[in-house]
């Protein structure tokens, strides 16, 4: 793996003229733009060929980028590699387990020892795509720079900068266009044959050679940073001379996960973050769309545990618990000064078994108890059905990575019954990615125009244009919100007020119109840290604000307990103005 010649195979792809390869896949004919690349990892053995099919527009998954990448350095796992014990636990293929267990040894996937699992099946970003390339072709990206790139969704001191950088020197992943790199956006697996292509291409030019990976240096933080000295005094001396140590029983590691939440809860925003590693039950949880719980969002903002979103028909929402709730006691135990996570886990528990949340209702001023039995909760992002007027009632209660995906087929099975227009119901929606609501926005908004923007710290601003054609703007459309709609369901919202294309109907949303990035660490611990702010497409921000309804409609607790939805009424009358 240190040294891997690849005189071999580019001669061979030099010598063939494009015109003849000929097409290996049904669905990649010879006049194809991808067909060169990928009957280039054909012919060397890095894609299978089981199937007549290569799927070229499908999003490629981590477990097709690892072992094409793998095999395209040569790697091919030994018998012992083959009958060696699985690293991550979610890994049971045989046929893929050894190209995870030597990414892992190489250091090009890192997973948690707590929580060891990879994710075969996760699609890929395109900067994601570029780090385990050029990891693994050991191709250094730039540690600090002072390059001003044309992209204007890639701020220079985002994490993945440095791959962008060098991808701008490389052309290995196209940008969207001069000013659009799009940098989260999922890569196909045509794009991932091109990227792999392009990769052995580049290390020929360059020699020939691949250099192993490499553990980057790790800088002396303690001369570079002020008082860590200090910190590290008050950890050795806790952890040696401190008293009451064992019958306080806490750890070592309990004092370094408290010096890292203290410094996250110095920045005073809610949505700023470090969490512990997840245990191995509520990841399990998370990865399979089910929950054993009630069924609630919750969120920590100015000391105060607050309920974000109730999902549909949850134990949560049968009782009567709203968004915008303060939880004061669990169980009749006070929550106060109790952190987020501690609060979840009090909350949580198995189906069948009972909790109770007293909590404060500022809105009516009322402290009120609810008693509920937890379930176990089946979570489905979107669903859809159509009345006989042919009004479709379009449910979205979160934006997960493929609910856009998921959109398209609805609409298109919606087309197919006669919908004549549609009802949008983002009620307690907490949100989700970004990407995938601009997916869904660019049905509506046509090519060119904004979307979304996005303001950063320097004060720049970047607009993330549309790059659909807008095709279900000939419809007449309702949206419903609530105190619960947050985030991506608000840029929705008022991407669509703001161009007059829906109706909003209901309450004012939460107001969440910040961006968080995700850091993930090799112990399955988490920082989220607050980085830019939404804006609409007018360039108005919702952070505190949340999206005003066209028409303000109120669901009173005697609506909730007779099954009434007057909400849902007001949006019919609206539509059936249009459909008549």
């Amino acid at each position: 793996m240190k040294k891997i010649l690849f005189s071999i195979l580019c001669l061979i792809l030099f010598l063939l003229p494009l015109e003849a390869f000929s097409a290996t896949f049904q669905d990649v004919p010879a006049s194809d733009s991808n067909s060169a690349a990928i009957e280039f990892a054909v012919e060397n053995n890095i894609i299978d060929t089981k199937n007549t099919t290569f799927a070229p527009d499908t999003n490629v998954v981590q477990s097709d980028l690892l072992v094409w990448t793998l095999r395209s350095l040569g790697y091919e796992p030994t018998d012992k590699e083959k009958k060696a014990k699985s690293l991550c636990t979610d890994i049971t293929d045989k046929e893929i387990l050894p190209y995870f267990n030597k990414a892992i040894d190489l250091g090009a996937l890192k997973i948690s020892p707590k929580n060891p699992r990879c994710s075969a099946k996760k699609t890929v970003s395109k900067v994601s795509a570029l780090r385990t390339v050029f990891f693994l072709y050991g191709i250094p990206t730039p540690r600090f720079s002072e390059t001003q790139l044309s992209y204007i969704d890639v701020d220079s001191s985002a994490w993945f900068f440095p791959f962008v950088e060098k991808n701008a020197e490389l052309n290995f992943l196209k940008p969207e266009s001069a000013t659009y790199f799009r940098p989260h956006r999922k890569i196909t697996r045509a794009d991932a044959a091109n990227l792999l292509y392009r990769a052995v291409t580049y290390i020929e030019n360059q020699n020939g050679t691949i250099i192993a990976p490499q553990t980057p240096e790790t800088s002396n933080t303690s001369t570079n940073t002020p008082k860590i000295d200090i910190l590290l005094d008050v950890y050795n001396r806790l952890t040696s001379d401190y008293y009451f140590k064992k019958t306080e029983n806490f750890t070592n590691e309990d004092l370094i996960y408290n010096a890292i939440s203290g410094l996250a809860k110095t920045a005073k925003d809610p949505y700023t973050e470090f969490q512990r590693p997840l245990d191995g039950e509520n990841l399990e949880e998370a990865l399979s769309g089910k929950i054993e719980g009630i069924g609630a969002h919750l969120l920590e903002k100015n000391n105060d545990i607050l309920i974000v979103s109730l999902i549909k028909d949850s134990p949560a929402e049968k009782v009567g618990l709203r968004a915008k709730d303060k939880i004061l006691k669990v169980n009749n135990e006070s929550i106060a000064d109790i952190t987020l996570d501690t609060v979840i886990e009090k909350i949580k528990g198995k189906k069948g078994t009972q909790v109770s949340l007293t909590i404060y209702r500022e809105s009516s001023g009322q402290t009120l108890t609810f008693t509920m039995t937890r379930e176990e909760i089946d979570i489905s992002f979107i669903s859809a059905e159509i009345w006989s007027d042919g009004i479709a009632d379009i449910e979205l209660s979160l934006f997960g990575e493929t609910t856009d995906k998921d959109f398209e087929k609805l609409i298109d099975e919606l087309k197919k019954e006669g919908m004549k227009g549609m009802i949008i119901d983002l009620r307690n929606d907490p949100g989700g990615y970004l990407n995938t609501v601009i997916s869904i926005l660019e049905h509506f908004i046509p090519r060119g125009k904004p979307i979304t923007g996005v303001s950063y710290p320097n004060n720049t601003i970047t607009m993330t244009l549309s790059g659909g054609s807008g095709e279900l703007a000939v419809y007449p459309v309702a949206v419903l919100i609530n105190e619960g709609s947050a985030s991506a369901a608000e840029i929705m919202a008022i991407a669509l007020q703001e161009y007059d294309l829906a109706t909003i109907i209901g309450t004012q949303s939460f107001g969440k119109g910040t961006v968080q990035e995700l850091n993930m660490y090799d112990d399955g611990s988490t920082f989220k840290m607050t980085v830019a702010e939404w804006l609409s497409p007018k360039q108005n921000s919702i952070e505190d604000r949340g999206v005003t309804p066209d028409i303000t409609v109120k669901i009173s607790d005697s609506d909730v307990a007779n099954g009434l939805d007057p909400q849902f009424d007001r949006a019919m009358q609206e539509m059936e103005k249009f459909i008549q």
